[in-house]
């Protein structure tokens, strides 16, 4: 009998250069505080999907499931596309101005961290992956936070969200395979919340800073919209984070499938499966 296989589907996305060289800073419709915070996501996503990736291979080895084996698999190819993309995107981003700031101190910690037990890295992995899963099921579900969008660009973070949401289980699913518990994983939660909450302010805040937005009031009616009105960043964060505390949480439990799949057909165009 065959072994069942994994429902993750691996694509490719198309951005050409042409597209990439007549996008703007501000690309969010002139909205800097909301372009700067894409930004600066943007930025940070490569070192921490190398990550993931170096930590879920360090894991295989330890898993005998074959179905799970091949979920980890499509998760790595699934990361390596996402990292691909953003890596062009930011140099188009450098090419304008923007720097990844926090590059040393990562890359610092990364190092640091290397000696530290499977367990522990895979614990990391779920934290920031319930991060990038929630973030993208509130942009799959909410227009607004890409509005003003060129529709490339738009269409980028659609792909990338859409595929967090199907891959959002599976380094929780080998973390607990491999016998990791409850308080490992929320103690590192604690901590990779606030690594979130720094890092990404800092970031975001350079960006304003370079494009010249920091001492605009608007900016920062900007900023207050975003991050606080009913649809917006921590709002949409309070109840998904919370929700990962739970004894008996699982990342499959959260999250729209519907919306994931609707915003997959919508942008069918720019994606082939691999």
């Amino acid at each position: 009998m065959e072994n069942p296989m994994s429902d993750l589907v691996v694509r490719r996305f198309t951005l050409d250069d042409a597209a990439l060289e007549t996008l703007s800073v501000n690309w969010l419709g002139g909205d800097v505080w909301r372009s700067q915070m894409f930004n600066a996501s943007s930025l940070m996503l490569p070192t921490g999907e190398k990550y993931f990736i170096d930590t879920l291979r360090e894991a295989l080895p330890a898993i005998a499931d074959p179905t799970m084996r091949d979920d980890i698999d499509r998760f790595i190819r699934q990361e390596a596309a996402h990292t691909g993309i953003h890596v062009r995107l930011n140099r188009r981003l450098e090419a304008m101005g923007l720097r990844f700031v926090l590059a040393p101190v990562i890359g610092w910690r990364i190092r640091q961290g290397r000696g530290m037990s499977v367990l522990n890295k895979l614990a990391i992995v779920i934290a920031y992956e319930h991060f990038t899963a929630t973030q993208g099921d509130a942009l799959l579900r909410d227009e607004v936070w890409l509005d003003g969008a060129p529709p490339h660009l738009r269409a980028l973070w659609l792909w990338h969200s859409a595929e967090e949401h199907e891959h959002r289980a599976v380094a929780f699913d080998v973390y607990r395979t491999l016998g990791g518990g409850y308080l490992r994983r929320t103690l590192w939660m604690l901590y990779i919340s606030l690594l979130m909450l720094v890092e990404t302010m800092v970031q975001t805040l350079d960006n304003v800073r370079r494009v010249g937005g920091l001492w605009r009031a608007r900016t920062w009616v900007e900023a207050a919209r975003f991050l606080f009105r009913p649809s917006g960043y921590f709002p949409r964060q309070a109840r998904p984070w919370l929700r990962f505390f739970a004894p008996g949480f699982h990342p499959a439990q959260g999250g729209d499938g519907t919306a994931a799949q609707r915003r997959l057909d919508e942008i069918r165009s720019w994606t082939v499966a691999v």
